[in-house]
């Protein structure tokens, strides 16, 4: 793109009013991001919402609370502030990252 063609878009984008200046906005980032668009393009989910899919989801819930609370448990993650700066409290684990 040559530097007149810059200046042209850039007068015609000047002299847009303000509801026209954010559909072009729209436009715009959806040229940039050709994944958005294609998202936002894309038709609805419609298959029923099934007793599996509760059963699946409450089971996922469960786990993650179990996950959660077994690795609070287990894990010595923590960091402290000391003088120096932030530095983290190995003496539990032995390791800074723990198992998590």
């Amino acid at each position: 793109m040559n530097i007149d063609t810059h200046h042209h878009v850039r007068a015609l984008v000047d002299q847009l009013p303000p509801m026209q200046l954010a559909a072009l906005e729209t436009i715009l980032q959806s040229m940039l991001d050709p994944l958005s668009s294609k998202l936002a393009l894309a038709p609805t989910d419609d298959e029923p919402f099934t007793e599996e899919d509760r059963r699946a989801i409450a089971e996922a819930d469960e786990w993650s609370k179990t996950r959660h609370a077994d690795c609070a448990g287990k894990c010595s993650c923590r960091f402290r502030a000391d003088d120096d700066g932030l530095g983290d409290d190995r003496k539990d684990s032995g390791s800074a990252r723990g198992d998590c």
